[in-house]
């Protein structure tokens, strides 16, 4: 599984409602545990690796991917992705990024959309 998820950039299909992204809308998973999470959802851009260090582990399952997120002056926040499906060209889970919240479902490929906005 670490191997399929660090073979390259995954982008954003699908966020939720939200489906307008580009090439700068990904998750990279590095081979060190790290990995970067940035977006521009229809004009809103978001960094998550600027402010805060993420890394994840893969169950040994292969079905989840816990995710911490930690950093100077914030406090350190661990997510459960719940993965769907997975193969080489595509990756959906679902992560709730608040404790009473309903998940938000997310769909990355290998290849970016083209996106205008």
């Amino acid at each position: 599984m670490t191997a399929l998820l660090t073979s390259r950039k995954w982008y954003y299909q699908s966020f939720n409602t939200s489906r307008c992204f580009d090439e700068d809308s990904y998750w990279e998973f590095k081979s060190d545990g790290s990995v970067i999470d940035t977006w521009n959802f229809e004009g809103s851009s978001r960094f998550l690796g600027s402010s805060r260090n993420l890394t994840y582990t893969v169950s040994e399952d292969g079905k989840s991917i816990i995710l911490i997120s930690s950093g100077p002056n914030i406090s350190t926040n661990t997510y459960n992705l719940t993965i769907t499906s997975v193969n080489a060209s595509e990756l959906k889970f679902s992560i709730n990024y608040y404790i009473s919240g309903t998940p938000d479902n997310v769909i990355l490929a290998k290849t970016a959309l083209d996106c205008v906005f």
